[in-house]
């Protein structure tokens, strides 16, 4: 009998009590206050790379096409046309739309514009671009 009641009294100061429970909870969402917007932040700027890359892919290939011509394609059909860009990659990223301007045979711009919030911070209608006679990026997707 007396086995009986120091097993019910073993098992009734067995859980967790409810302060415990609500330092746990607490801490939990300390973590969570602070890891979301950390995510948020790496995916922008994994999708701003991306566009980035992309960006310079599609110039590199219209570059390839004027030593070939002697001149810049005027969109990005003719670019996937030439043959040195593949073919998935204009459409690769998700809520982003590939472009490319040639404008008299010696000047093009690759442009990446965002359709969603995948690009910089979390406005829409940001743009990445890649100029090819400067060699640099522009836009407000950065």
């Amino acid at each position: 009998m007396t086995a009986t009641i120091k097993n019910l009294r073993n098992k009734k100061n067995a859980g967790f009590t409810l302060i415990e429970l609500l330092v746990v909870v607490l801490i939990m969402g300390v973590l969570l206050a602070v890891a979301i917007p950390l995510y948020l932040s790496s995916v922008r700027t994994a999708g701003t790379n991306t566009a980035k890359a992309n960006v310079k892919s599609i110039a590199t290939a219209a570059q390839a096409i004027r030593v070939k011509t002697g001149s810049y394609p005027t969109n990005i059909a003719a670019v996937v046309a030439g043959g040195d860009l593949p073919t998935d990659l204009a459409n690769s990223q998700t809520g982003v739309t590939y472009t490319f301007v040639g404008t008299a045979g010696t000047e093009g711009v690759a442009t990446a514009t965002e359709t969603a919030d995948v690009l910089g911070t979390a406005a829409n209608n940001q743009t990445v671009t890649y100029t090819l006679s400067t060699g640099s990026y522009g836009g407000t997707g950065l």
